[in-house]
């Protein structure tokens, strides 16, 4: 019966989605007598039918997996494609420091998004590789001496860590700008603010594990959150919000958001969508910086010189078809880089502690093109790809999806709190990244799940040795 229902449901879906997916591609055609650049809406709007059916494929039964998540950022693909189809020549910030004609520009951004479309089909056929049906509660599977001592113990420890980055944040920001309003203020300008002070963020990644033990936590013994745990849980994305990596302080909510949408199916639909309205304040936080950044040096706030969108996809913001364009100019056979770049990632952790200099394709690719008062253009996943390996590159995709779909796969299995929570940040702070910047996003995921895994094995550790 139930295979029945399922049946009848995917095809009401399929007759749904057809028509949809019919008409994306018939505007795609009639937006060609409108564009001033051809053919890339059209192959955007294919883009777009394969992002959706692909989707449907793979998240009927859990909507939030490795595809959805790198296929959103993907988008940003298809929407700078329709941007600069009628942008009448003006196709982004970065590409504008490039000495191309407007022909040239437009050829390699045909050729751009030939190459998104291609290394997203085999990204799919990697995911495609160990994905299996699967519709697992992961709730109340965990049993345990060590988890009975940590629902004992969880309060004062969480208690402690909170306090401990909670008191760091005050008096950073009073000692930085001589209070938390200005600190909020001036969030855009905390980074210029701590190298002069020559301080550390280090402690505010307790708070972050503080929070991230305390839900896993809540969730084993309650089933549900308490308004107290919602209460510093925002209280982390203001500290994240304040050091101006407003992408690093939305994550680490998306981070729980997608460890309770793991854990409890019946609210998945709610959790969908508080995700999406987290994206649309994050656009509205974004905003918010370029006043920061505007009330920090004295001046008056003046948007007019750009519209929404122009600064959104036109300054690189999304997964942007220009910054494909610089590196297919910058790189091709006889300087490709052989897989050195997906080293960057240790290199920009433990290297830096031994001397050596942040590195990354963007900074490679701003020595070569841009001004030193503009920020560093980001590749993303198919641009590393393509300056590692040039035309091989879709292959190293197709790993890519592979290796998330064995990892997505073995979490499903493990219904393990800590591999859960974990894979949350895991998904949250690297693969909704990595297609807009590359694999140094890592980074970001490391200092996220670090701090709450050295944490989890000092208390397993020590509740071991109380135990004996």
């Amino acid at each position: 019966m139930r295979n029945i229902v399922n049946y009848s449901n995917d095809k009401i879906l399929l007759f749904l989605i057809f028509p949809i997916a019919l008409i994306f591609i018939i505007g795609g055609f009639v937006s060609e007598f409108y564009a001033t650049t051809p053919f890339i809406s059209l192959v955007a709007s294919f883009l777009f039918v394969i992002i959706i059916f692909a989707n449907i494929a793979y998240g009927k039964n859990i909507l939030i997996n490795p595809l959805s998540i790198f296929s959103f950022m993907y988008l940003g693909y298809v929407f700078g494609s329709f941007y600069y189809a009628f942008s009448d020549g003006d196709f982004g910030k970065f590409l504008s420091y490039l000495n191309l004609s407007r022909l040239e520009a437009e050829l390699y951004l045909f050729y751009s998004i030939l190459y998104a479309v291609v290394c997203y089909l085999f990204f799919v056929f990697g995911f495609s590789i160990f994905y299996k049906k699967k519709n697992v509660v992961l709730r109340g599977t965990w049993s345990g001496s060590y988890y009975d001592s940590l629902l004992i113990l969880y309060k004062p420890i969480c208690f402690l860590l909170i306090t401990i980055g909670l008191a760091y944040w005050v008096w950073m920001s009073y000692t930085l700008a001589g209070g938390v309003i200005p600190m909020l203020l001036y969030f855009q300008a905390f980074r210029h603010l701590i190298e002069d002070a020559q301080l550390s963020t280090l402690p505010y990644h307790l708070y972050y594990a503080g929070v991230f033990l305390w839900l896993i936590a809540s969730v084993v013994k309650n089933n549900k959150v308490s308004f107290y745990f919602v209460l510093f849980s925002f209280i982390g994305l203001v500290i994240g919000l304040s050091t101006g990596r407003i992408t690093l302080a939305f994550t680490y909510v998306m981070a729980q958001m997608i460890f309770y949408y793991f854990c409890f199916p019946e609210k998945r639909r709610k959790i969908i969508i508080f995700l999406f309205s987290l994206m649309s304040l994050g656009f509205v936080v974004y905003f918010l910086r370029i006043l920061s950044n505007q009330y920090f040096m004295g001046v008056d706030l003046d948007l007019s010189e750009k519209s929404f969108i122009g600064t959104i996809i036109g300054d690189g913001n999304i997964t942007d078809l220009q910054q494909l364009v610089i590196v297919f100019k910058t790189f091709d056979s006889s300087n490709m880089l052989l897989g050195k770049s997906y080293l960057d990632t240790f290199r920009n952790t433990i290297g830096t502690q031994f001397g050596y200099e942040p590195h990354s394709i963007g900074l490679l690719i701003k020595e070569l093109y841009i001004p030193s008062t503009s920020g560093a253009p980001t590749p993303g996943a198919i641009g590393e790809a393509y300056a590692n390996f040039i035309f091989a590159g879709p292959a190293i995709i197709f790993l890519v999806g592979g290796v998330f779909s064995y990892i997505y796969m073995t979490v499903l299995d493990s219904k393990n709190p800590l591999v859960i929570m974990i894979y949350s940040i895991f998904l949250a702070r690297f693969v909704f990244m990595y297609p807009k910047v590359d694999s140094t996003m890592m980074v970001n995921f490391l200092w996220g799940a670090g701090p709450l895994i050295v944490i989890w094995f000092c208390l397993r550790l020590t509740f071991n040795l109380i135990k004996k």
